[in-house]
């Protein structure tokens, strides 16, 4: 059986419009999972990005891979995951294990580097090198996911030619708004005391209540 490569992508034209015409589903998505699937979309399109991950960061400091909701994404993320041979996309992990991620986010700004310096050292570059070869993606960009000052998590994007840092961090800004907008809605859901629609309290606040 032929193994197949992805094909090498190519920033367009004008990233900036192409961004900006694919925030869409990022504003929409309904849950976190599928912010991170219309995030790797908004990626590939806007940033000629072969993959996109989002991890978000947990109450210490840790970060975790957010998976995407569709069996695709889900399928060409574990392909990346096998592809490294490294925990990266399966557990959380210290930011200040990857040097090139940890400075991004204390910076609060984005940086590109070669796929071989992005995951080092958790995984050998020899690893990274093949694995670079393995998913046809050279470089990569790493951005703070950051909203009103507050540190979300981070962007990971991997892409055939350099990816303009200032594109992947202003993707980045959408995501996280997408993302505390997400929260909010869920906690506002959990807290809330009315029913809108028969105009009465909400069964929850009649439980707790009692």
């Amino acid at each position: 059986m032929t193994k197949r490569t992805p094909r090498a992508q190519t920033p367009p034209a004008d990233p900036i419009a192409e961004i900006m015409s694919s925030l869409l589903p990022v504003h929409s998505a309904m849950t976190q999972e599928w912010l991170a699937d219309a995030a790797s979309m908004a990626a590939e399109r806007g940033l000629g990005a072969l993959f996109a991950f989002i991890f978000l960061e947990e109450q210490d400091g840790a970060l975790a891979y957010k998976a995407p909701a569709s069996d695709l994404r889900r399928r060409s993320h574990q392909r990346a995951a096998d592809a490294l041979g490294t925990i990266l996309f399966r557990t959380t992990i210290d930011p200040h294990e990857l040097p090139v991620i940890g400075e991004a986010l204390d910076a609060g700004s984005s940086i590109a580097a070669p796929v071989t310096e992005l995951f080092s050292p958790l995984i050998t570059e020899d690893r990274a090198a093949a694995a670079a070869k393995e998913l046809a993606a050279d470089f990569g960009c790493v951005s703070p996911l950051e909203n009103a000052g507050e540190r979300l998590g981070a962007l990971v994007v991997l892409g055939r030619n350099t990816i303009e840092p200032a594109h992947v961090r202003l993707l980045a800004d959408h995501i996280a708004c997408a993302s505390v907008n997400l929260r909010n809605a869920d906690l506002s859901r959990e807290q809330g005391v009315i029913d809108v629609v028969r105009s009465v309290f909400d069964a929850r606040k009649i439980e707790s209540e009692l």
